[in-house]
């Protein structure tokens, strides 16, 4: 057994102690001769009873993975391999259920190592500039106190009959000219979308969107693989169809900013999900995320919102 072989056993180990033992939920391991990717399966318990909720786990383990870097102060950089991300990326993308890598670091205390986890299907854990590493985020701790976030991110159970359906022709997806870049084409599409009439922006139940550079940049920023990046780019006029007809929103983060002139700030993610089905491909589930930034003054006893457009993306294909 080789000595990476052996470090991710003693951290799939210690994955396992905290599932069962401090989740009080169930710990199914895969053989490594048939792993493709995963090395368990966490079934989550709510109590004594057992739940719908599952997350696939790929467990990387010891300091011979970890690169941190200045230029990212904030995540855990784990190296992997270019050509294991390329292999593996596809077949983690099709699961409907969350594919997590938790990497265990037992450098400082052996019984009691330090533990990230991340999405493996969100673009936000893969860069552009390094395609040979996966990021965890720093406040993203694993260990007893969170199960919860794992809770989260299954999320009520996907049932494609309650999402809604919309359907679109080539032309509503066309951009531009073929003469330029997906990248023109997409700007050009945005500064439209921008500048265009409230109504192509406002949300049922949200109201105006604002559309301008924090979502673009977001879109565009180098950490992103350039994939992704494409993705994104094609899936606008999907996105700008969402946010006129999709209701409800759902929450996936809120936090507590600063104090602004006697105001306190909350700030808010949010998404619209919808089961989108296109004229020459598989159907597929499209991510509209939301960011929220609402003001609430004691002195007043008023608040304030503002919702920006900040993201999209295919979640999954339906098969």
């Amino acid at each position: 057994m080789s000595n990476s072989t052996k470090q991710d056993h003693r951290g799939i180990l210690y994955v396992k102690r905290v599932v069962c033992s401090d989740w009080d939920s169930k710990w199914q391991e895969i053989d490594r001769e048939n792993d493709d990717g995963i090395d368990g399966i966490i079934n989550l318990r709510r109590g004594q009873k057992q739940t719908s909720a599952i997350t696939l786990v790929q467990v990387k383990c010891g300091p011979g993975y970890r690169a941190d870097t200045k230029s990212r102060p904030n995540h855990i950089i784990v190296r992997v391999g270019k050509k294991y991300i390329k292999n593996h990326l596809p077949r983690w993308n099709i699961h409907t259920c969350p594919v997590l890598m938790i990497y265990v670091d037992p450098s400082r205390n052996l019984k009691e190592p330090e533990a990230w986890w991340t999405d493996l299907k969100s673009p936000e854990s893969y860069t552009r500039d390094n395609e040979h590493i996966i990021i965890l985020p720093k406040n993203q701790k694993f260990g007893p106190h969170s199960k919860g976030d794992f809770f989260k991110l299954c999320g009520p159970k996907v049932n494609y009959t309650q999402l809604p359906d919309l359907k679109f022709t080539s032309d509503e997806l066309k951009q531009g000219s073929f003469s330029r870049s997906i990248k023109e084409n997409a700007r050009s599409y945005y500064n439209d979308w921008r500048n265009g009439t409230s109504q192509d922006r406002t949300n049922p139940d949200l109201g105006e969107i604002i559309i301008n550079r924090v979502g673009w940049r977001h879109i565009t920023r180098k950490d992103r693989l350039s994939l992704a990046v494409s993705q994104s780019f094609q899936l606008l006029p999907v996105a700008a169809r969402i946010i006129q007809e999709v209701t409800p929103a759902k929450t996936l983060r809120s936090w507590e900013g600063e104090m602004v002139e006697q105001e306190t700030i909350f700030y808010d993610l949010l998404c619209l999900d919808a089961q989108i089905y296109f004229p020459h491909r598989q159907p597929t589930v499209v991510r509209v995320v939301l960011r929220r930034r609402r003001a609430f003054s004691d002195a007043t006893e008023t608040s304030t919102s503002h919702i920006w457009f900040y993201s999209v993306f295919e979640l999954h294909k339906k098969n």
